[in-house]
């Protein structure tokens, strides 16, 4: 196992970038400048019982602080269950980091003994994470206190919300078109660029299925399920929610969406096991993920 020392005459300081409190003796990284024979005379042993990473390159934080800059949304830092590994994502696309960056990322998550972290991104300045990611090789501090300390918000506690489509036609079969749901997406969209603590996912059963609808719900164990409402299919909603509800009884399950005119909230409450309906373009959902309460929240209606 090897590391690549710094500096060597081409600008680069001379610090050292030790991780000593993640089981890492010697993570340091090299010029991007310098070329593949370059580096192999520069690789210097590493201890193998203690290191589980060969190095952190300068190319590495570069391109990941390029990457983390250009975005101004939340993201989720996470086991894959499913996938069995760990990503970086923005509501339900895989952000792409080098293996370094996503390794070291990960130590820190063991370390610190849970399995997703939020960063709170706004087109931070890229010196700004290059020096977190640097800082987080050090080792010295948790992988929260070293994202607030150079201006990212982090939380390892934050709102989990899954925001539904409409499923099927009107006989409840599965659509034989489908398209992303612009209003769903939208919302989704706007939680995470207006809610600091907010994970917001779209997740349309037309491309799956409904088993696979509930097994999702089952392993996120979200804060709330937003089911977006279409009269001509609103009996398979109903349906599916029900399903929901016996699976997983303390569910919050909201409902969203045009269609709800057609609907008072006295029938919804008392046929509907939900908390809440948004009777808006989505503004009151962004209210709820912001921590307004729920009788401040101007067109919402819930559970009381």
């Amino acid at each position: 196992m090897y590391g690549v020392l710094i500096g060597v005459g081409y600008g680069c300081q001379k610090d050292n970038f030790p991780i000593t409190n993640c089981n890492i003796s010697f993570y340091q990284y090299d010029p991007p400048s310098l070329c593949a024979e370059s580096l192999d005379k520069l690789r210097v042993p590493i201890d193998k019982t203690k290191s589980t990473q060969r190095f952190l390159s300068a190319h590495a934080i570069e391109t990941a602080a390029q990457t983390l800059s250009e975005y101004a949304t939340n993201v989720v830092f996470e086991y894959n269950n499913a996938d069995q590994r760990w990503v970086l994502r923005h509501s339900g696309i895989e952000v792409m980091l080098p293996k370094q960056i996503i390794d070291l990322l990960a130590l820190h998550m063991e370390r610190l003994g849970v399995k997703s972290i939020l960063l709170t991104l706004r087109h931070n300045n890229k010196e700004n994470i290059k020096r977190a990611f640097m800082d987080l090789a050090k080792g010295d501090s948790s992988i929260s206190e070293v994202f607030i300390a150079n201006g990212i918000q982090a939380y390892t506690q934050f709102k989990k919300i899954i925001l539904v489509p409409p499923y099927g036609d009107y006989y409840g079969c599965p659509l034989g078109f489908i398209s992303p749901h612009y209003g769903v997406e939208t919302v989704a969209f706007r939680l995470n660029r207006e809610c600091q603590a907010v994970d917001a996912r779209v997740y349309n059963p037309n491309l799956t299925s409904l088993d696979s609808l509930y097994n999702f719900i089952q392993d996120e164990n979200p804060d709330l399920v937003a089911f977006s409402v279409l009269f001509t299919v609103f009996k398979t909603t109903v349906a599916v929610i029900a399903e929901l509800h016996q699976r997983i009884p303390q569910l919050k399950i909201a409902l969203g969406g045009n269609d709800l005119v057609y609907f008072t909230d006295k029938e919804l409450f008392n046929a509907l096991p939900i908390y809440a309906c948004f009777r808006d373009n989505g503004t009151s959902l962004i209210h709820y993920g912001n921590d307004m309460p729920w009788d401040k929240i101007p067109t919402s209606h819930f559970i009381t």
